[in-house]
């Protein structure tokens, strides 16, 4: 399976959601029975360290639909924006990693990070 490229927009200072399905080559919904997921966002595609931030995934196995979100309490504790959402200081990269029941470790999302700054902040 080849991970899907979703650029994403977020905003400074709010909670961040999104939620999706897997679907095999046939366009079915794949099971996600005894799956786990991981994702980080890092501020360059090389960079080891630090990592900017992490998601929150919730797998929903009746549904085998994945929950992804960011709380606002992390997108307003990252400070080192530039001035706009294009900048590159303003850029993260992500991937989303699924871990099958077998193992298999497979990506399933990938994608750069602009983040809008917030205005209305202390």
């Amino acid at each position: 399976m080849t991970a899907a490229i979703r650029h994403l927009t977020i905003e400074q200072g709010t909670d961040w959601n999104e939620d999706f399905q897997i679907l095999d080559s046939e366009g079915v919904v794949e099971s996600l029975a005894g799956c786990s997921i991981a994702g980080v966002a890092r501020s360059g595609e090389l960079r080891t360290s630090p990592i900017a931030f992490s998601f929150t995934f919730v797998i929903n196995t009746g549904e085998n639909r994945i929950y992804v979100t960011i709380p606002r309490a992390t997108t307003s504790a990252i400070t080192t924006l530039g001035p706009t959402k294009t900048d590159p200081n303003s850029t993260f990269y992500y991937d989303y990693e699924l871990t099958r029941a077998n193992g298999l470790v497979e990506r399933i999302q990938q994608g750069r990070i602009n983040m809008d700054r917030e205005i209305t902040r202390p």
